[in-house]
């Protein structure tokens, strides 16, 4: 068993899940449940409003295959697409929910809260609907973004009532909403919502539209879910009244003709898939993970749009002083990066229908069977035996969407609040600039020669150097202290 390094994660066992599991809920239906779960925040979306509505000629769900132990996720085709959308006919959705847990949650609980809805076929399979809230469960135990949303999931030889194609292992509609003006309000949007560590990116996106390779646009594509998280819809996901409008919530469904590995704990077993990996992937696009690049090569009388984490897609070379200008990537091939201020994290580059570039869709990183080199969980493909959870990057991806996420070492992380330079001495203030402190600028390491003085009551920061020995430069400059091993947030510099 294969298992790749990640970001330190427990996987929660089902009675401490932050979802609900096991039957229905009498008289409790999914719309009324998210509302309960909305976490103080307004009924009604607070961004400026706009017509968001369902990307009906775009491809806009998932298809994942497997062959000889290998399996691979790519974008649906349209007809494929289509056929998803039928999941409707005859089904009974269910609440399902955990018999430890009471139906509503207190008033204090925050965070993103997932409620899971089943079909009548996945009654049927006990384990399979366990695993689906574990890997539910894991996502809220990263994301603080006080928002609830609603994903239909199903397990059996059907995908909702709809035969698999051959060698389909799994099928997900993300829900994929977008607007042709959103642009500059959604850059308004992210400020507004930003921590410390990103707002200072934020302010360098560009301001009235996106460049990129093919033309600057001003549409922008992504899940309900990231939508909500910005306040463009309610905070609380319900199907009941959003149907017309949105069309169905997100849908996940995988083939029980497959074998799957449910619990991880363990190992997965050499001939199994681990079936956590999957679930908690395909969750992954229903949050954000979704990319336009490639789709215009396919469909070149379809207006230019990107999705939310191709604000972020570059060729390699970006700075935080060409951020702004940079045109984004929106044609298959060549190297591909996502950058938000500091590492370089490559990219798949094939198109939606998993042609062109390297030949894995762009939703994703790189291949880690091209690269050696295993990114996150958003990995297009796994191989059966093999165990994978989610990383720091994918978490970077999803802050930088708009999303509160948590990290184990958060709450010993020291924060930078402010920075000055006189050009003789670099002086920081913030908090938690104790124990062991590394200064990187600009994604350089100081050199051991420079003395980091800090106070006792570890708020300030100070080191005496030139702006050379510094590696400081005209122009945006990088800050990011690490103590005892945890990296503070990224403030921005301007020299």
């Amino acid at each position: 068993m294969k298992h790749k390094a990640r970001y330190s994660l427990r996987l929660l066992s089902v009675a401490a899940s932050a979802i609900i599991f096991a039957g229905a809920l009498p008289g409790f239906q999914a719309g009324e449940f998210a509302k309960t779960h909305a976490h103080g925040l307004a009924a009604q979306a607070t961004s400026p409003q706009h017509s968001l509505k369902p990307e009906t000629d775009r491809a806009r769900g998932f298809v994942t295959h497997k062959t000889d132990g290998e399996t691979r996720c790519r974008e649906a085709t349209g007809a494929e697409t289509a056929k998803m959308k039928l999941r409707r006919a005859g089904e009974n959705m269910r609440v399902i929910t955990n018999a430890e847990r009471k139906p509503a949650l207190s008033a204090e609980a925050v965070g993103l809260k997932i409620t899971l809805r089943g079909t009548a076929q996945l009654e049927n399979f006990p384990t399979a609907k366990a695993a689906f809230l574990n890997a539910a469960a894991v996502w809220e135990s990263l994301i603080n973004t006080p928002v609830s949303i609603v994903i239909d999931v199903d397990f059996g030889p059907t995908w909702f009532g709809e035969p698999y194609d051959a060698d389909v292992l799994g099928q997900t509609d993300a829900q994929v909403l977008g607007d042709q003006g959103i642009y500059p309000d959604l850059r308004n949007s992210l400020a507004s919502a930003a921590t410390v560590q990103d707002g200072a990116l934020y302010s360098l996106l560009p301001e009235s539209s996106v460049p990129t390779n093919i033309g600057s646009t001003t549409y922008v594509l992504a899940p309900s879910a990231a939508w909500r998280a910005l306040g463009f819809l309610d905070a609380a996901a319900d199907p009941s009244t959003e149907q017309q409008s949105l069309g169905d919530p997100p849908a996940i469904g995988f083939n029980s003709d497959f074998d799957y590995d449910f619990d991880p704990a363990n190992g997965i077993d050499s001939t199994s898939l681990d079936f956590d990996a999957v679930a908690v992937h395909e969750i992954g696009h229903a949050l954000g993970f979704i990319s336009n690049t490639g789709y215009n090569e396919l469909a070149p009388r379809a207006d230019v749009a990107v999705s939310m984490w191709d604000i972020f897609r570059f060729r390699p070379g970006v700075t935080l002083d060409t951020f702004a200008s940079a045109s984004r990537v929106l044609s298959s091939g060549g190297q591909q990066v996502f950058f938000s201020g500091s590492e370089e994290i490559a990219l798949s580059t094939g198109r939606p229908d998993g042609t062109g570039g390297d030949k894995e869709q762009s939703s994703h990183w790189k291949d880690d069977r091209l690269t050696g080199r295993f990114i996150g969980i958003m990995d297009p493909t796994l191989s059966d035996g093999s165990r994978e959870e989610i990383t720091a990057s994918d978490l970077a991806a999803l802050r930088v969407m708009g999303y509160q996420v948590r990290s184990d070492d958060a709450a010993s992380a020291p924060e930078i609040s402010n920075a000055t330079f006189n050009g003789k001495k670099l002086k920081l203030t913030g908090k938690g600039f104790n124990g062991a402190i590394q200064a990187l600028i600009n994604g350089l390491a100081l050199t051991s020669s420079l003395t980091v003085k800090v106070n006792g009551s570890g708020k300030k920061l100070q080191i005496k150097a030139s702006s050379s020995e510094l590696n400081l430069t005209s122009g945006a400059n990088e800050l990011v202290v690490i103590g005892n091993g945890a990296p503070s947030n990224a403030f921005i510099l301007t020299l």
